[in-house]
């Protein structure tokens, strides 16, 4: 009887659920920056402990305000684990996010494409530009 008169738990629909997810993330990700700032550790240091948040990281993919720190966990990615899908994944989604954000005319989107080609170039050989380009914007969301 007590099962019963439990009430039923409130359905979160999925796109309150991803801005949830997001929006926890966000907060991580400025989170994570502070401690890092306030430990002093060494660049490689700051490098592994980014990359070892990457998965999480990767829930903001729909917050746009986050390009600086998706550059650094890019640069964190390329240093940690380089010719990885996810270091692909991530400098895609950095370009995207400086799209976003600054205009496809800015400086730091050239920026982030051209890290997005090179990544994407050491991770699959050398390549022709458009199959390149072609493989940087199959990630694209």
């Amino acid at each position: 009887m007590e099962l019963a008169a439990r009430p039923k738990p409130e359905k979160v629909s999925d796109a309150k659920h991803a801005d949830n997810q997001a929006t926890t993330a966000l907060r991580f990700s400025h989170e994570l920056e502070r401690k890092l700032k306030d430990l002093k550790l060494r660049a490689v240091e700051e490098n592994w402990i980014r990359g070892s948040f990457v998965h999480f990281i990767d829930l903001i993919t729909s917050e746009h305000e986050l390009s600086p720190h998706l550059e650094l966990v890019v640069e964190a990615m390329a240093a940690v684990c380089p010719g990885s899908e996810s270091t692909v994944h991530m400098s895609v989604l950095a370009k995207d996010s400086a799209k976003h954000t600054t205009g496809k005319k800015s400086v730091q989107f050239k920026s982030a494409h051209h890290r997005a080609m090179h990544i994407c170039r050491c991770t699959y050989g050398k390549q022709k530009s458009s199959v390149l380009q072609a493989l940087v914007d199959r990630d694209d969301h």
